[in-house]
């Protein structure tokens, strides 16, 4: 009778054992090659996960099949940013001290651009300004000298009936311009920007060419 037991758990043993490998060899663990592939991509974007369905298997989804994810690589210590580049004030630019920035290179009469002011009284004109006086014919004097970087008041006279308009021809003094009625007078404050020599000349039709021209020297 024992030795009946003893036969009868063998087999239940057995037939467990079988059961196992019955189940884990069709719904249990299958071999690695079997589950796909993993490769980087030679771009160095993505990984390409090819799926190879269990044999047998059937109705795998397309999207279930191939398959991308991206890949993370580690290159060492991030790098920080590098930061732009100041870009420097060009030289027709000045900034006053109470922040407001001139440009020499606007159009006249523009917000950033230096203002003439209203007609002026020879008693008003600042001391250590430089006169100039136009008039049918030609500038007095024909040409002044100042120093870059240094501020200029320019005062500006018709000396004789007629309207004239100061200006300078170099587009990096386009925002200069100062008119003046028949024996009025008006300034202009601004900041040779470069040192050289810069041609001003009557902008009314006709005035240039009859002598009203000139030239600001600016040295060092």
């Amino acid at each position: 009778m024992e030795n009946v037991a003893r036969i009868i758990i063998t087999i239940f043993f057995i037939g467990l054992i079988a059961l196992a490998i019955i189940f884990f060899g069709v719904f249990g663990l299958v071999p690695l090659e079997k589950i796909g592939k993993l490769g980087s991509n030679k771009n160095g974007d993505t990984v390409r996960v090819e799926y190879v369905p269990v044999e047998g298997e059937k109705n795998v989804p397309a999207e279930a099949a191939t398959s991308t994810v991206p890949i993370v690589e580690n290159t060492g210590p991030a790098e920080m940013p590098q930061q732009p580049e100041t870009t420097p004030n060009i030289p027709s630019e000045v900034t006053t001290p109470s922040g407001k920035v001139v440009r020499l290179d606007v159009p006249p009469g523009s917000p950033n651009a230096p203002q003439q002011s209203v007609p002026i009284t020879e008693g008003q004109v600042p001391v250590g300004s430089i006169r100039l006086m136009m008039r049918e014919g030609g500038f007095v004097p024909q040409s002044f000298t100042v120093r870059k970087g240094q501020e200029v008041t320019l005062a500006v006279s018709s000396g004789d009936d007629r309207t004239h308009v100061f200006m300078f021809k170099d587009t990096r003094l386009s925002a200069i311009a100062i008119g003046v009625g028949p024996g009025e007078t008006r300034i202009m404050k601004f900041t040779p920007p470069v040192d050289g020599t810069f041609p001003f000349f009557c902008a009314v039709p006709g005035h240039e060419g009859s002598g009203e021209t000139g030239r600001m020297i600016v040295i060092e």
